[in-house]
């Protein structure tokens, strides 16, 4: 099960279409507070991020995704559309295990999972 996260409905539209296209299941929140809550009673395999949300931002559910014991070790792949240096250190430092820039190529988003979805979960 992988969770979409991001407050532009479009785009969780297109990943998720993009995703279970591949074969996955996926879940989708709409803000960081319902993103942090499903993590930690669903336990994703892995988590799509975007960063800039109204609320509870990306970074603010990375943060409290890696402080918590039953979902620090979730996969993470952050999509953001200001990925200067600073917004991917930041992003990385916090426990991304990948960032991706928007807009981004569906191969992008694809062989991110490939690469950071735990191998029981492929």
């Amino acid at each position: 099960m992988i969770l979409v996260v991001g407050d532009d409905r479009t785009t969780r539209d297109l990943i998720g279409a993009l995703l279970k296209k591949a074969g996955h299941e996926i879940m989708e929140a709409a803000d960081g507070d319902f993103a942090y809550m499903q993590a930690t009673v669903s336990k994703p395999d892995l988590i799509i991020l975007d960063i800039m949300m109204p609320g509870l931002d990306g970074y603010d559910v990375l943060s409290r995704l890696r402080h918590d014991p039953d979902t620090w070790e979730i996969p993470v792949v952050v999509l953001t559309a200001y990925a200067v240096l600073e917004e991917v250190s930041k992003s990385i430092s916090l426990g991304a295990v990948e960032v991706i820039s928007k807009p981004c190529k569906p191969e992008e988003i694809v062989n991110a999972i490939r690469a950071n979805l735990p191998t029981a979960s492929r």
